[in-house]
């Protein structure tokens, strides 16, 4: 049984959404009548892709919102500022995420991959909950990979100890937010806020493009025939999880092609996620206060 859900004139706030699948919800959901907050590392690039997808939409119901979530300090303040103008949530896309070819720290000091596809959408989540829960029915929507099943949730190696992995490093990252989210699926319980996670499969984005041109010789000769989905192909289940009334009631799935899959068995270890919520408000304490 699902409740009444409809996305029109719902609050939607995306992450990352200025380039590929992030870029293609933005416009499905601005199509569907929702009122759509981005955020933008870079303001010109922001303001560049809010009048494309006006123009392309006849909507002037989006909001951009210059942050680089590489740092805590502007997620934090990311999310003071929504919370200001709006107040009101109705769904939550984390979306951004980065795969650096070599070992960055993020402005905190923090691995690359750990700082950005994890704790900047743990922190957002967290900020914004306040506002998804006044707003119920209210959904999350994590973006993850099917690479989760790859990682290694290693305190000291997302520390920056050890050998440095980009393929490992993003794969971890992803394991931890689908960790995460399972332990906030169980706080959440009874509040009417769902949050479900979702691989958007293999898409033509600049991130996948990047990690092809900077793989092995064999891969880079076999780029040209890999079949990738577009960046609409990719936003396509994200759409659906933010839009479908028959999602209203599922919460704390792992979906792939349109349907609740089984997620790798580190996914659903529930010792090493309470651990690993621990250490995250330990790190995020500074920045929910």
């Amino acid at each position: 049984m699902s409740v009444a859900w409809n996305i029109q004139d719902k609050i939607v706030f995306i992450t990352g959404a200025t380039d590929g699948v992030g870029k293609a919800v933005a416009e499905q959901l601005l199509l569907g009548g929702a009122h759509v907050v981005c955020t933008a590392r870079d303001k010109t690039k922001g303001e560049k892709v809010l009048q494309e997808l006006q123009r392309k939409t006849g909507s002037k119901h989006l909001t951009m919102l210059t942050c680089d979530l590489s740092s805590l300090a502007e997620v934090r303040v990311c999310a003071d500022t929504f919370m200001q103008q709006f107040g009101t949530l109705h769904v939550l896309i984390n979306n951004a995420g980065v795969m650096p070819l070599s070992y960055e720290k993020s402005k905190d000091g923090i691995e690359l991959n750990f700082a950005v596809n994890y704790l900047a959408p743990a922190l957002l989540t967290e900020l914004l909950l306040p506002a998804l829960v006044a707003s119920a029915p209210a959904r999350v929507i994590q973006v993850t990979s099917s690479m989760h099943a790859q990682g290694v949730l290693s305190f000291e190696y997302l520390a920056g100890k050890g050998a440095f992995d980009r393929y490992r490093s993003y794969a971890s990252s992803k394991l931890a937010l689908m960790l995460f989210t399972r332990m906030l699926v169980k706080r959440l319980q009874g509040s009417h806020v769902t949050l479900n996670s979702v691989h958007p499969g293999w898409v033509h984005t600049k991130l996948a493009r990047g990690t092809l041109t900077q793989s092995n010789p064999l891969v880079r000769l076999l780029a040209p025939w890999v079949r990738m989905r577009s960046p609409k192909q990719g936003a396509a289940d994200v759409v659906a999880l933010a839009t479908d009334p028959s999602w209203s009631e599922v919460t704390g799935a792992y979906v792939v092609d349109g349907k609740a899959a089984e997620p790798a068995a580190s996914a659903q270890d529930d010792a090493v996620a309470a651990k690993l919520w621990d250490k995250t408000q330990e790190i995020l304490a500074p920045y929910l206060q």
